[in-house]
């Protein structure tokens, strides 16, 4: 419609309809984005799953404030600088001079893990696991998540058992455990 100046003039009721539109691409767009990525993390696999764990969890270590284990956390700083083999290095001496202290041979595994020497990362994994007195012990969840980035044959069968473990024993990363069995 034209009112005499050229200018075309919308109705109002044309102008609801464009906004009831809009908004109703918004809504659709939205739920198609939410629904996309629900679908993608609701079916990622155990692998994919232990590789995102490794990437938001592992390549930083907190360090403590305490001035026992100088040397470990020296090695701690060497692993958040990417400094891997200083920090293997600190972590093994430590773990040599202590074999007590489990913080060393786990961090000597989780870098062994990140730096993707998977047998060195499932021995000491394996060693922290053997330890019975621990009150808290990640060993086995961190041996099942190697052996998923790991991925030869008969891998994932074992990681899937350790899971199980970790979940009926309610150990250190069950939840997590269980959330990767559930895929």
């Amino acid at each position: 419609v034209y009112f005499g100046s050229g200018v075309p003039v919308i109705r109002m009721s044309s102008r609801r309809r464009l906004y009831r539109i809009a908004l109703s691409a918004a809504v659709v767009l939205i739920l198609a984005l939410a629904g996309y990525w629900l679908f993608f993390q609701g079916n990622a696999d155990p692998r994919q799953l232990a590789n995102r764990y490794v990437e938001d969890e592992l390549l930083h270590l907190s360090l403590t404030m305490d001035g026992a284990g100088d040397s470990l956390q020296q090695g701690i700083a060497a692993y958040n600088d990417k400094e891997y083999p200083k920090a293997l290095q600190l972590f093994g001496a430590v773990y040599k001079a202590h074999p007590d202290n489990n913080d060393a041979l786990k961090y000597t595994g989780i870098t062994y893990l990140v730096t993707k020497e998977y047998d060195k990362a499932i021995a000491c994994f394996e060693a922290l696991a053997a330890k019975k007195e621990l009150f808290s012990n990640p060993g086995r969840f961190l041996k099942a998540g190697t052996l998923l980035q790991r991925n030869r044959q008969g891998d994932s069968e074992q990681a899937g058992q350790l899971l199980q473990q970790v979940i009926d024993e309610k150990a250190d990363g069950s939840k997590e455990a269980a959330r990767w069995l559930k895929q």
